[in-house]
């Protein structure tokens, strides 16, 4: 989406000020999702955190459904305030799963 589009074709107004590198998933345990946004900032290498939580769907019988729930951001180790739209829940269907791949 937004990121994917920004690393792809930076604006040239933000470039020389927020520079976008790279963008990675962590999984933790079971439970814990991280994207990572590798940045730099002023001419200073910082990473933008958006952490999650992940959990299944105990009511769906087939097992395909999780639930997705926003949990933080963080720039450069420093916690930012979540905006209220984004302190919600949200359902995910997984349609493909394996020992290197989630879909």
């Amino acid at each position: 989406g937004l990121i994917k589009g920004l690393l792809e074709s930076p604006s040239p107004v933000v470039q020389p000020v927020f520079d976008l590198k790279d963008v990675r998933m962590e999984v933790a345990g079971s439970e814990t999702i991280r994207i990572v946004v590798a940045t730099q900032a002023l001419g200073r290498p910082c990473d933008l955190v958006l952490t999650t939580s992940f959990r299944p769907d105990a009511s769906d019988p087939e097992g395909t459904m999780a639930w997705e729930r926003f949990e933080g951001i963080t720039l450069a180790g420093a916690e930012l305030p979540v905006p209220d739209a984004w302190k919600r829940e949200r359902p995910l269907e997984i349609s493909y799963l394996d020992d290197d791949m989630l879909i």
